[in-house]
């Protein structure tokens, strides 16, 4: 027996709650993923503020804090990233 899954519409993804966790739509199937916990988000933050002087001062653009990020093979997504280069990683597992 073949087991269907649900094809989501982005009028059902518009209608989840604002709860704090980020969901996508990819091909159809929806992601949910959980905020980070407050800890990475202040080693975040502190990381952005030693690299920001550096980033300003040689002119490498913005350091940025990504939103949604397209997995790699390697299961990694970048916690900061600058235009050039990613600069800090998480692990997705």
């Amino acid at each position: 027996m073949t087991t269907r899954l649900k094809v989501w519409t982005l009028k059902e993804l518009h209608s989840l709650p604002d709860d704090g966790n980020k969901y996508e739509l990819v091909r159809g199937e929806l992601l949910v993923t959980p905020p980070p916990p407050d800890e990475h988000e202040t080693i975040a933050a502190r990381l952005t503020r030693l690299l920001d002087p550096f980033v300003a001062a040689n002119e490498l653009g913005f350091i940025y804090r990504p939103r949604a990020v397209v997995q790699s093979p390697y299961q990694w997504r970048p916690s900061l990233v600058n235009e050039r280069y990613f600069l800090a990683a998480s692990s997705f597992t």
